[in-house]
C-alpha cells in the first residue's frame, strides 16, 4: 500500500460499485488496475490514494455488522411517532407544525427508501504483510457481493489459485460470518452474506420499549400535564408498531417459543390499553363536556388538554386501571428481556 499522486493513465483503472457520500461533503471510491486495488478517499478539500497490490494481499476480512439494521430501525421508529403526532395536532392552531413534522417524515421515508434495498451493512478489510485497513466505499452486501465478483478474479489472476482438496474445501466455506478470512490463493464461491433469519434487532428495542411503556403510565397517574400525555401517547403507539414488527419477522429467526410468545404479548397488551386508553378519551369528553370551549376546534391537542385535568387519583377505578396496565407492560417487557438474553446465550 502506499500514497500516489494519481499520475497514471485513467484508463487503466476500473470503478469498482460501492461511492460512500461522507455527512457534509465528501466520498469515498475504489478501482481496480490489472495488478493494484486503488482506494480514494475524498473530504471535498483534498483526497487520498491508496494503492494495495495483489501479490500483497494476504486476505480478505468481510464482516457483517448491525449498523444499518439499528439505522433503518430509527429511522422507522421516528417517521411513525413524528407522523402520529402530527396527526394529533392537526388540525386547529397547531396545523403549521403538523406539516414540519410530516415533511421530516416524508424525509426520513425517501432516505428510508434509498438505503434499505442496499442490505445488511458490512465491513471489508484488506490485510497486507504489515497492516490492514478499511475499504470504506465497500459498505453493503448488495455493493460487496458487486465487488467481489471483480475484485476477487483479479486478485487469483496474479496469485494463482488452488486446486484439489482445497479448492473443494474453499468452495464449501461460508463467507460473510464474523472473522471468517478469504485467502486470495484459494478459489471461493462469489460472497453473499449469509442471511440466518429475521433480524433480531425489533427484539431487543421491543422488550426495553415496553418497560418504558409500562413506567410512563405510572407516571401519568401523578403527572399529567398535556405534553407529557402527549409523549406517552406517542411512545405507546410507536411500542406497538414494533412490537408487530418483530412478532412478524421472528418467524424467520432461531428464536425459542417463549420468546416468540412474550413477544405477541407484549403486541397484545400495547393493543388492548390503546384500546382501552380511546374509551377512557370518551368518557372524558362526556364528563368534561360543560368545561369545552364550544368555539375551540376540538382535535387530539385539545384532547389531551382536557385528559390532563381528569383526576386518577381521585377515581378509583381509573387509578386500578393504569396500575395494571403499567404493571403488565413492565412485566411483559422485563420478562421478555430476560427471555431473549438467555435465549441468545445458550
Amino acid at each position: 500500500m502506499g500514497l500516489i499522486d494519481m499520475a497514471q493513465d485513467p484508463e487503466t483503472y476500473i470503478k469498482l460499485p460501492g461511492k460512500r457520500r461522507r455527512i457534509i461533503v465528501g466520498r469515498d471510491t475504489a478501482y481496480l488496475s490489472p495488478d493494484h486495488l486503488l482506494t480514494i478517499e475524498s473530504s471535498g478539500f483534498s483526497e487520498q490514494y491508496k494503492r494495495y497490490y495483489f501479490k500483497d494481499i494476504q486476505a480478505i476480512n468481510i464482516i457483517k455488522t448491525r449498523k444499518a439494521t439499528i439505522t433503518n430501525s430509527i429511522l422507522l421508529v421516528l417517521m411513525i411517532g413524528l407522523s402520529v403526532w402530527g396527526a394529533f395536532l392537526y388540525p386547529g392552531e397547531m396545523a403549521p407544525l403538523s406539516v414540519f413534522l410530516w415533511i421530516i417524515s416524508a424525509v426520513m421515508l425517501v432516505y428510508f427508501i434509498m438505503n434499505a434495498p442496499q442490505g445488511a451493512s458490512c465491513e471489508v478489510w484488506i490485510h497486507t504483510r504489515v497492516q490492514k485497513e478499511k475499504i470504506p466505499s465497500l459498505y453493503a452486501s448488495r455493493i460487496v457481493n458487486k465487488a467481489m465478483k471483480i475484485l476477487v478474479p483479479a486478485i487469483e489472476k496474479v496469485q494463482g489459485t488452488l486446486g484439489g482438496e482445497n479448492l473443494k474445501n474453499a468452495r464449501n466455506k461460508l463467507y460473510f460470518k464474523k472473522d471468517d478470512q478469504f485467502t486470495p490463493g484459494t478459489r471461493v464461491k462469489i460472497p453473499r452474506v449469509q442471511q440466518t433469519g429475521g433480524s433480531l434487532i425489533w427484539h431487543r428495542i421491543s422488550f426495553p420499549m415496553t418497560m418504558i411503556s409500562g413506567a410512563l403510565i405510572a407516571v401519568a397517574i401523578v403527572y399529567r400535564p398535556p405534553l407529557f400525555l402527549a409523549f406517552a401517547s406517542i411512545w405507546m403507539l410507536s411500542g406497538f408498531a414494533v412490537a408487530v414488527v418483530a412478532g412478524a419477522v421472528q418467524t424467520r429467526t432461531g428464536l425459542s417459543g417463549t420468546v416468540k410468545a412474550a413477544t405477541w404479548a407484549s403486541a397484545g397488551a400495547y393493543l388492548v390499553i390503546l384500546v382501552i386508553g380511546y374509551v377512557e378519551t370518551v368518557v372524558g369528553w362526556v364528563t368534561m363536556a360543560s368545561e369545552l370551549d364550544p368555539f375551540q376546534t376540538q382535535n387530539q391537542w385539545e384532547m389531551f388538554k382536557v385528559y390532563s385535568k381528569m383526576d386518577v387519583l381521585g377515581t378509583p377505578w381509573m387509578f386500578w386501571l393504569n396500575t395494571v396496565q403499567a404493571s403488565i407492560l413492565m412485566m411483559i417487557g422485563a420478562a421478555g428481556l430476560f427471555l431473549f438474553y438467555k435465549d441468545q446465550n445458550r
